[in-house]
């Protein structure tokens, strides 16, 4: 299924502004800047990704892998250093789960976190949560 894609740029929000912005390895909040000066808090379901639940073999580390992952590429002085990408339906409606949007995030230089949490639940032999 093709989709149309909306390319936003995100920062990882500070305490104040989101008590948890990683709730667990596939769901994470991100202020995102929505274009002319409107800015959201928005709960994103990363495409593609399906850690283990909390409660799961593994759920604490892949929240913890995403926060690390988040944290190391949130460099002081850079406001917006993601890139998200969100998806839609064939119908043009914005593509959610659980009230969540559906969406990939990248750093700067071109890291895909979704994939980087493929990888790290595969290289642990983790199976995968409920996600969608």
């Amino acid at each position: 299924m093709s989709a149309l894609r909306w390319v936003y740029q995100a920062r990882l929000p500070g305490v104040r502004d989101v008590l948890e912005p990683v709730h667990d390895g596939d769901t994470i909040k991100l202020e995102v800047d929505l274009g002319f000066e409107q800015r959201s808090i928005l709960p994103l379901r990363l495409r593609g990704v399906f850690a283990p639940e909390l409660a799961e073999l593994g759920g604490t580390q892949c929240q913890q892998f995403v926060r690390d992952w988040l944290e190391m590429r949130h460099t002081v002085g850079t406001l917006w250093p993601f890139h998200v990408e969100t998806f839609r339906t064939r119908t043009n409606h914005e593509l959610a789960t659980l009230g969540r949007y559906v969406a990939t995030v990248q750093d700067l230089s071109g890291w895909e976190l979704n994939r980087a949490i493929q990888a790290y639940v595969s290289g642990n032999g983790w199976g995968g949560g409920i996600g969608g």
